[in-house]
């Protein structure tokens, strides 16, 4: 009947007036027939036209039936896909509109458009194309070079919104069907942030190149091997030598470097190099290309890389201070403190005067620790006091040590600083000493840092995951001890249900050799039946001591040929069936880590389970492979076992891994249900995961992610 349904109406009106005419004219041979009297004729008769009327009617219904069945899957189908379209395209960040080029108006707008442009949506139903879309840009070439996700098929415009701001966007336009009209689906990019930024770009490029050519330093950038990347003209003008002379070339390829001051300098560079502390700040003496000496002060900096750990290149600020001696020390008393400052990224800046024991403290002293006493320039002793006293003395012994050892790093101590509502604050306080030209000690700048808020919620946190951490620990020790009851139990009702099962089995046996001949059939289907139930009985209760030790058994990892096991797994399964002839392809060497003997099992289940499964094929293949993947950033080995066996409905694929689900009738494929859990449970011991896709009647495919040892 269904393939009756399947073929043309025209075919089927043809056929049913050939079968109609047919009944007709034989229907009443018959009858003259078989009547024996006009009664008898007329009642044949009139059961003859109502089995007719009842098989049209039959006919009519099923026909009408599918047909409405048909147009009612259709609408589904299509109220389906037009709520699926509604909620992509309310949802989308992008604004878009449905516009009718008959009516010249907007069907449709999603929320985005509406947030974009200001219109409501009863709004945007009275607009017309122009009053949004005000011109469309020619130069689309020159508008690419700024914009880079402008393709062939866009086009650049300036819209406009409710309030009068102008909008550059990209339009892209689709034509679709929308509610059985042929309309547009137009996409909105808004281009005109990007553009923006571009343009701050550029305006902040002509800025530093307006600066590098106009300040008074010379500005010069070394590559990783310190060879000369940038000289400006600054640089030019200070050393003599151009751009053109020097780039390329490191500082002792040339006469530059004072010799006196070489250790200094290269040292300073080894250090910059290296990712040392020390090159930051030197102050040294350089040639003239006139052979004059400069004295200068340099300012160096490290480029780093995108990891942050090797240095690209070293940009420098060298300043003449040649004539100026007499002011070297006040210039880089106010320079060092800003570089100081801006690196320590302070809350409170201060400057000791190590000579006079003196300390200066910025006004933030007063917001942050309420401390009016100590901002300004006062004696030391004033921030000694609001130490905590139980580390005063130790904070002060550590800057004492650090100064008087002269040391050229930073300085750093934590302690609790009380403030001056009379609460304690926790500080980190850091500092940087300053040297003459001597190497002498002159001042220490350095900033405090308030990290009470951030101590607090580090103490928080350390209580939640002490808590957190603990209650883990509960449940895992509860689920590995519910694990254990469980396994105990598996193993226990499966060991101790072999012995009645053998003596079932043993006792209807000797019942039937008893019996022998006085059997009748009856009798012996029932003794067979209670042999075959038996027999499954002890399959399952193997099984489930076979997952039982699975679980139990402690891993013991080692390289494993896969090829020779599928092999000799293969070979075992053709010798209980020699009858039967199925191609097997396997790749070769394929070699794993793991327990071979848990490994064989799985391999005896899966790839018994292909072959059981392509029982009915006269063209059975089974195939095995393997092949390197990456999951969640970590490297697997996939093993692939593919059958053209019976499959599986994909939909539950999910049940093939729980013991004693089948998705086959027992009548047609034997088994106990407990194969494929046996293979995950194998896969989870080696950390292991295991998928499945299949279609009924088309085969299975089994992928085992085997992580990379």
């Amino acid at each position: 009947m269904v393939a009756l349904l399947r073929v043309s109406p025209l075919s089927i009106a043809l056929g049913y007036i050939i079968i109609a005419s047919i009944w007709i004219l034989f229907s009443d041979r018959v009858i003259e027939y078989g009547a024996d009297s006009i009664e008898a004729l007329s009642i044949l008769q009139s059961v003859k036209g109502l089995f007719f009327v009842l098989v049209t009617g039959g006919l009519l219904y099923i026909f009408t039936n599918r047909l409405a069945s048909g147009i009612e899957k259709r609408e589904r189908e299509k109220q389906r896909s037009d709520r699926e379209f509604e909620k992509l395209f309310q949802n989308t960040p992008l604004p878009m509109w449905v516009y009718d080029r008959k009516s010249d108006s907007i069907v449709e707008v999603n929320r985005a458009a509406i947030n974009k442009y200001g219109y409501s949506r009863s709004e945007f139903f009275r607009l017309s194309k122009d009053e949004i879309f005000i011109r469309q840009f020619s130069d689309q070439v020159q508008f690419d070079n700024t914009v880079d996700d402008v393709d062939a098929h866009s086009q650049i415009w300036e819209h406009a919104t409710k309030d009068g701001r102008s909008l550059k966007v990209k339009v892209n336009v689709d034509q679709i069907d929308y509610n059985g009209q042929d309309t547009e689906l137009v996409r909105i990019s808004d281009l005109t942030q990007k553009e923006q930024v571009m343009q701050d770009l550029k305006h902040a490029y002509d800025q530093l190149y307006y600066h590098i050519s106009n300040t008074p330093l010379a500005v010069i950038e070394f590559d990783a091997d310190f060879k000369v990347k940038f000289w400006s003209d600054r640089a030019g003008k200070i050393f003599g030598w151009k751009s053109e002379e020097v780039i390329g070339l490191h500082p002792d390829e040339w006469e530059f470097i004072y010799e006196k001051d070489k250790e200094l300098v290269d040292e300073a560079i080894g250090s910059l190099l290296s990712g040392g502390d020390k090159g930051w700040q030197v102050q040294n003496r350089n040639y003239h290309k006139d052979g004059s000496v400069k004295y200068l002060n340099w300012f160096n900096s490290r480029i780093l890389d995108e990891t942050g750990q090797s240095v690209v290149s070293v940009l420098s600020l060298a300043e003449d201070i040649t004539g100026q001696q007499n002011y070297r020390e006040r210039v880089n008393r106010y320079q060092q403190r800003f570089e100081i400052a801006a690196d320590l990224a302070s809350d409170v800046i201060w400057e000791l005067d190590i000579g006079s024991n003196e300390i200066w403290f910025s006004d933030s002293v007063i917001e942050s620790f309420q401390r009016e006493d100590m901002s300004g320039r006062v004696d030391l002793s004033i921030w000694e006091k609001y130490i905590d006293p139980a580390r005063r003395n130790e904070v002060k012994q550590s800057l004492d040590h650090h100064i008087n050892n002269g040391k050229e790093g930073m300085w750093e101590e934590r302690y609790r600083f009380k403030k001056g509502d009379a609460t304690y604050a926790y500080v980190i306080d850091r500092g940087q000493i300053q040297f003459d030209s001597e190497g002498k000690p002159l001042r220490m700048v350095g900033t405090m840092i308030d990290e009470t808020e951030r101590r607090i919620y580090e103490e928080k946190m350390q209580q939640w995951n002490r808590e957190l951490e603990k209650q883990v620990r509960e449940r895992t020790r509860k689920l590995e001890s519910l694990n254990e009851e469980l396994e105990a139990f598996t193993y226990s009702v499966s060991h101790d249900l072999k012995a009645p099962v053998r003596s079932i089995d043993g006792f209807t046996r000797a019942l039937k050799d008893h019996l022998n001949d006085h059997i009748d059939g009856e009798a012996d289907n029932y003794i067979n039946r209670v042999l075959q139930a038996g027999e499954r009985m002890g399959n399952l209760i193997n099984d489930l001591l076979t997952l039982s030790r699975i679980t139990r058994k402690e891993i013991s990892y080692e390289d494993v040929n896969l090829t020779e096991l599928a092999g000799e797994v293969i070979a075992g399964l053709r010798q209980l069936e020699p009858e039967r002839e199925v191609c097997f392809h396997c790749e070769d060497n394929m070699i794993i880590r793991g327990d071979e003997k848990l490994i064989r099992i799985m391999f005896d289940n899966l790839i018994g389970n292909a072959w059981k499964f392509t029982r009915y094929r006269e063209d059975a293949r089974i195939e095995l492979g393997l092949k390197n993947v990456t999951r969640h950033d970590t490297e697997y080995h996939e093993i692939i076992l593919k059958d053209n066996g019976d499959g599986f409905e994909e939909a539950y694929a999910e049940k093939l891994y729980r013991p004693f689900q089948r998705l086959h009738n027992k009548s047609e494929f034997e088994g106990t249900g407990i194969g494929l859990a046996t293979v995950k449970r194998v896969a989870s011991r080696h950390d292991a995961e295991v998928s499945a896709k299949g279609e009924k009647g088309k085969g299975a495919e089994f992928s085992v992610y085997w992580p990379v040892k």
